[in-house]
Formats: C-alpha cells, structure tokens, sequence
C-alpha cells in the first residue's frame, strides 16, 4: 500500500472515531475511505488538467478532465451540483 493510501486511511479512521458511534465505527470508516480515494482520484484529473492547459493553452482546455472527474463523482454520488 503506498502512504497517501495510508494517509487516506488514517484519515477515514479519524473522521469515524470523531463522528459516528463506536457500533458504526467500522462501516462508517469504510465509507468515508472509499469516499478520500474517489475524491483524490477526481482532484488528480482536475489537477492533471490544470497543468496541461497552463502547459499547453491552445492544445489542452481543462474541461474535458473536468467533465471525466465530475462522471467518476458522479458515478459514486459524491458531486455536488450546486459548485
């Protein structure tokens, strides 16, 4: 496991044991870590995209990665469409 996987982990498990009862401890930080990757895996497209289009302006525009992280969000119910 690589450590910003660890980190997410971490993470997931801190949110659970400050948010949600000890009984739903475990299925809570499940969820919320499978929620961190989905997220890290969007920003890494907007990220990516971002780069490109500074990189390379008339080659690149930054919506389609856009577009393909708001599918990956939108495909575990995590985009919010009011942003």
């Amino acid at each position: 496991m690589n450590e910003r996987i660890r980190e997410l982990k971490v993470q997931a498990c801190k949110w659970a044991s400050e948010n949600v009862p000890m009984n739903e401890y475990e299925n809570a930080s499940d969820k919320k870590f499978a929620q961190l990757i989905v997220q890290e895996c969007a920003q890494g497209l907007r990220d990516y995209a971002k780069f490109l289009h500074e990189e390379y302006p008339h080659e690149y525009d930054d919506l389609t990665a856009e577009n393909c992280a708001v599918i990956i969000e939108e495909q575990f119910g995590l985009w919010d469409h009011k942003v």
